[in-house]
């Protein structure tokens, strides 16, 4: 697919988070407060009543721009394994928004602080990310060998890959929940900080796809690309309307995806650098206190650190997105190296 049809396609996305932000956001609030008003107020203020479940909003811009592109490819080359592995890739994705919106639901509108607890969750993203696997390698698409850097070559890991693989991506979801909040707690956020990683991350993905020659999967991260960066209208500091765990699972979803789509596994730690970097931070963080007593961070992660030092959000999204745009370019240097295999 082109880059100008993508291009449409990606300002339709735009178009659609604009109007479904603005629909959405007074019935969230609605959950939260009780009370129902069209108006939002002053988008460069905030009042304590932006509700989550920003994710909603992100899945309906990327289904509006991801539906289309298939079908589009679908008509054109017919119903191949590619077309199908990104319709799968999609359905993950969607599983993860949801299991994040039900989080969401219970903890803003109902407030409940735990609802399925840690076990629970890892457990249901272990499982759901295990079923793409297996429907990727059931469909033709998948396979067990592993591109290594360096020119190591492939390393075949048989079995175990779908176990390891699963655990890898539910490594980069918690990843990407930490980088967007703590445990759901919207004051550690940055606003629109998640947001722009995923979007970083989805763009340098689509160069990758692009650069293997890959339009389905190439589809797949222009428009997922598109939705992280629509919905920063809205989640962009000051926030009228917070991602949550909704949010945060749909943006790790979409990079776990692309990196399965374009098969190259070790590329999703080069795209997810910027919350992997914040879940490193956070570990050493726990680590050293349970040790020593003493305070690494003076928040969860390394952006709720800076922030508690008194760096702007705007500065904070500045650095996570240079570290986005190195993480992407090692990215797009290892799909030229896998191309040149």
């Amino acid at each position: 697919m082109r880059w100008t049809d993508l291009s449409i396609i990606i300002l339709t996305e735009l178009g659609a988070s604009f109007l479904l932000g603005r629909l959405f956001i007074p019935y969230l609030r609605r959950l939260k407060t009780g009370k129902f008003d069209w108006y939002l107020g002053d988008r460069f203020r905030t009042d304590g009543s932006e509700p989550k479940m920003g994710g909603a909003v992100m899945a309906a811009a990327f289904l509006i721009g991801l539906a289309p592109s298939l079908a589009s490819l679908a008509s054109k080359e017919g119903l191949s394994i590619q077309v199908k592995a990104a319709a799968g890739a999609a359905v993950f994705v969607l599983s993860m928004m949801i299991l994040g919106a039900v989080e969401d639901h219970y903890k803003d509108h109902r407030g409940e602080r735990v609802v399925l607890g840690f076990g629970k969750k890892l457990f249901i993203e272990l499982a759901l990310s295990a079923l793409l696997l297996v429907y990727l390698r059931f469909i033709g698409f998948a396979e067990t060998t592993v591109l290594l850097p360096f020119r190591l070559g492939y390393m075949e890991f048989s079995y175990a890959y779908y176990p390891l693989t699963a655990l890898y991506m539910a490594f980069v979801l918690g990843s990407f929940k930490l980088h967007d909040c703590f445990n759901g707690n919207t004051s550690e956020s940055v606003g629109g900080l998640c947001a722009c990683s995923g979007a970083l991350a989805m763009l340098f993905a689509a160069a990758c796809a692009d650069m293997i020659d890959s339009p389905a999967a190439m589809c797949f991260c222009s428009c997922a690309a598109a939705s992280c960066i629509g919905i920063l209208i809205w989640t962009l500091h000051p926030s009228k309307l917070f991602i949550g765990e909704s949010g945060a699972l749909f943006t790790g979803a979409c990079v776990c995806s692309a990196a399965l789509l374009l098969k190259l596994e070790l590329a999703l730690i080069m795209l997810a650098l910027p919350a992997v970097i914040d879940t490193v931070c956070a570990a050493a963080h726990y680590i050293i206190y349970k040790r020593t007593k003493k305070l690494l961070l003076k928040g969860a992660g390394l952006h709720a650190h800076l922030a508690a030092k008194g760096k702007g959000a705007y500065t904070i999204i500045i650095l996570s997105s240079i570290a986005s745009a190195v993480g992407g370019a090692a990215a797009v240097g290892f799909a030229v190296y896998s191309a040149k295999l």
